[in-house]
């Protein structure tokens, strides 16, 4: 059983959520069956089963549906009451109550214009890690069979990083600085391949 906790930020889609609060939102929603652990475990980064589960939590506690949990919430209250309580539930594979919410539209091919750095274990603006993310998915460099291609920073987008940056001759840190070379060759590369996409093709007849 797990022990109430407290939030430092709100958890939810809009906000720039604390790494502590993440890990601690995933384990007490895994605990109480609203989120599948996956095979490598539980990561402290936000992601789309996390809000899922949240969802799923309120849903049967007839509380407001919206995948949002703040400091001073009902959401955070009944949870960590029913975590004292000890009341945990056991739920099988896939009977998560999901919100039918179809997948974030395809960015499209443009530079990547970052607000904040990215780097591991610091928060991130999500609109920035949904650019960088895109761009290492159409480069073959992103693993989406886990969790699909969201917005969120986790384990697959800083390992698809550091395979961008061994690829390119650069230091493999994991990180996208808002000048260095790695979001520089990144963009480089984005420019060039789209080239390739819009030049038209020449087909020979015999």
């Amino acid at each position: 059983m797990l022990t109430p906790f407290r939030l430092n930020k709100p958890i939810g889609e809009e906000f720039n959520m604390d790494l502590d609060d993440s890990l601690n939102t995933k384990k007490a929603l895994a605990d109480l069956g609203h989120m599948k652990v996956p095979e490598r475990g539980l990561t402290e980064y936000p992601d789309r089963p996390m809000l899922d589960g949240v969802k799923s939590f309120q849903r049967e506690q007839n509380l407001q549906v919206d995948g949002v949990m703040k400091p001073d919430g009902p959401t955070l209250k009944r949870l960590n009451e029913i975590l004292v309580a000890g009341q945990k539930r056991t739920r099988s594979p896939g009977s998560f109550i999901v919100d039918p919410k179809p997948a974030p539209p395809r960015l499209q091919v443009k530079p990547i214009d970052l607000k904040h750095p990215i780097t591991p274990g610091t928060n991130v603006d999500l609109r920035d890690t949904s650019q960088v993310k895109k761009a290492l998915h159409d480069l073959g460099l992103l693993d989406t069979r886990t969790h699909g291609l969201n917005e969120f920073p986790d384990e697959p987008m800083f390992e698809g990083i550091k395979a961008f940056q061994r690829q390119q001759g650069l230091k493999v840190d994991g990180e996208v600085q808002l000048e260095g070379e790695t979001i520089e060759n990144l963009n480089n590369v984005k420019k060039n391949n789209q080239k390739l996409k819009s030049r038209p093709r020449t087909i020979m007849i015999r």
